[in-house]
């Protein structure tokens, strides 16, 4: 019931147990228990073809660390529709960027329960957003920019010590807090002088989520 309930915006926290390296890592970096943030977003999957706009959506062959990128995947070809209004509209959906690149996962439940990809969170915190009312410009602003940065793959610039600097900076390629904050930038509900990299997923775990431009 708590994940239907999900609305756009809300962000999904998730924390490694022990033994997980590259979690781990991250959470040493960082010195925080968040080392993953994915966003809610409402809606569905149409059967209408998009052409693929990602930077780098199918190309991984230029990365000299091969294994960092090996699970990236093709996104699908379908466009992905933001329901307009707030309530129970349109089903969650997860979008997430991983090792998989950034992609939509249309079963939210299987994601976060069931998955392999987050069999090694040991903790995954629910972040709402409060005091947002959107409307159908914003729905259809979040639209675009979701078929924009489908298929983008994951960070590709920066090496995992400095994942939340400025060799971060673009958007070509993105790890899953970049993603989160730019798709907040893109919201209106950051400010667009943040570099969407330097975010690490603790950036999201204070204060109240949506009060903050």
């Amino acid at each position: 019931a708590r994940i239907d309930a999900l609305q756009t915006g809300d962000l999904v926290l998730c924390s490694s147990g022990a033994g997980k390296w590259v979690g781990n890592a991250i959470q040493v970096i960082t010195d925080s228990t968040w080392n993953h943030v994915a966003m809610v977003v409402r809606g569905h999957m149409t059967f209408e073809e998009e052409t693929d706009q990602a930077p780098h959506g199918d190309d991984i062959s230029r990365h000299s660390d091969v294994k960092r990128f090996a699970k990236h995947r093709d996104r699908t070809p379908y466009h992905f529709h933001v329901e307009q209004r707030d309530g129970t509209c349109g089903t969650p959906h997860l979008l997430e960027a991983s090792g998989e690149g950034v992609h939509i996962y249309p079963n939210i439940h299987d994601r976060l329960l069931s998955s392999q990809a987050y069999e090694e969170y040991t903790t995954v915190a629910v972040r709402a957003l409060t005091g947002v009312s959107r409307t159908s410009d914003d729905a259809t602003r979040l639209e675009e920019w979701i078929a924009k940065v489908r298929g983008t793959e994951f960070e590709a610039e920066a090496p995992l010590h400095a994942l939340f600097t400025a060799d971060a900076g673009d958007l070509d390629s993105m790890h899953c807090a970049e993603m989160t904050t730019a798709t907040l930038q893109h919201m209106g509900l950051l400010s667009s002088r943040l570099v969407a990299g330097t975010a690490p997923p603790c950036a999201f775990a204070d204060a109240p989520h949506g009060s903050v431009r």
